[in-house]
């Protein structure tokens, strides 16, 4: 019997995310990438209850991987293109998608890294796969990895030139190590650091020597739990907590990318306690001078757990998704922020 905190799952409520709720059977054993199911995908993209999103150099385009529901029949990891008017599926022939799972791209490598996460079916997923672009492999690696976990934090770190995950929780509990993905072993690098969370903002910091920001998320501890409003910087050694003055406040869901246009890291949205629909503010961190708001005519409904990246071609960052309230359904539109603030570029379905 495990028990899983759902308080980083954005369908259920905050008052029920204090809840422990046990999945009680032996969980069927993982797909490999050479035996998972080919379930044709539906004709149009509908999006997985988590779902992340990156910008691929070589396509050109945004790219979407998608998740699983958080209940129903099991499908295949989907890969979705974004050119800034339409969706085109690019792959579906992958593992079972997986809801909850820490999900980056090494930019070295030129691969997708999918780490842990849970299936429809609540299989708890202990096991390491990337997507290299026409293929998804699990690359072998030993028994001294993060073990099954889901929502941690994961992205590049510019500092060390590898894949950096930090926290995240597993049968009920929440963790403090903080891991790099060299594409064959995981190592552990600090044992402690911020609070244990289910990560919001987690992003590559491209300023300076580089790094990792971390800004809010959310904690569990029994029938307890919290949304934070600290911001803290991987420097490729340590974790530091960043002095807030005027910051975001408390947030959960709330992603943030990297903008090379501003030269620093924009976050929307996101919520900000346990019954609000999500915010729609803008805000910008840079190294220089921390977190400033940014004053954004006409921005997209409040939202939170939507998926943010900029792409470098267009030079506009990308927002996909999200839900309206605590409870509610993840809807699918697309807006992008450039030059001229927000603009809708795809309405919503």
């Amino acid at each position: 019997m495990s028990a899983r905190s759902v308080v980083v799952r954005a369908t259920r409520s905050f008052a029920a995310a204090l809840l422990l709720v046990a999945a009680c059977g032996a969980p069927a054993p993982t797909p490999t990438p050479e035996t998972a199911a080919s379930t044709p995908p539906a004709a149009d993209l509908e999006l997985g209850q988590t779902f992340w999103t990156y910008y691929d150099p070589d396509l050109e385009r945004v790219v979407l991987v998608n998740g699983a529901q958080e209940s129903g029949p099991s499908k295949p990891i989907e890969l979705w293109t974004w050119d800034g008017a339409d969706w085109a599926l690019l792959d579906s022939a992958g593992p079972e998608a997986r809801a909850f799972a820490a999900v980056g791209r090494d930019p070295e490598r030129g691969v997708v890294i999918v780490r842990g996460g849970l299936s429809s079916s609540g299989v708890e997923f202990d096991e390491t796969l990337e997507w290299d672009g026409v293929a998804w492999t699990a690359p072998s690696s030993d028994d001294a990895g993060p073990g099954w976990r889901e929502g941690a934090g994961f992205t590049w770190d510019p500092a060390t030139r590898r894949m950096l995950l930090f926290s995240g929780g597993a049968n009920g509990e929440q963790l403090r190590d903080s891991w790099t993905w060299s594409g064959a072993a995981w190592e552990q690098v600090a044992g402690s650091g911020p609070r244990p969370r289910f990560a919001s903002l987690f992003t590559e910091d491209w300023s300076g020597e580089g790094g990792v920001l971390l800004q809010g998320g959310h904690w569990v501890d029994g029938n307890d739990g919290g949304f934070l409003d600290d911001t803290w910087h991987w420097d490729g050694d340590a974790w530091t907590e960043v002095a807030k003055g005027s910051s975001p406040g408390p947030r959960v869901n709330a992603p943030g990318a990297w903008d090379e246009r501003l030269g620093g890291i924009v976050m929307f949205g996101g919520g900000e306690g346990p019954t609000d629909a999500g915010t729609n503010d803008t805000w910008l961190w840079t190294a220089a001078d921390g977190w400033t708001q940014l004053d954004t005519p006409v921005p997209p409904s409040p939202r939170n757990a939507h998926a943010l990246t900029f792409d470098s071609k267009r030079q506009v960052l990308v927002l996909v998704g999200g839900i309206d309230r605590p409870g509610g359904a993840q809807r699918l539109d697309v807006w992008e922020f450039g030059a001229n603030g927000w603009r809708e570029a795809m309405p919503p379905s």
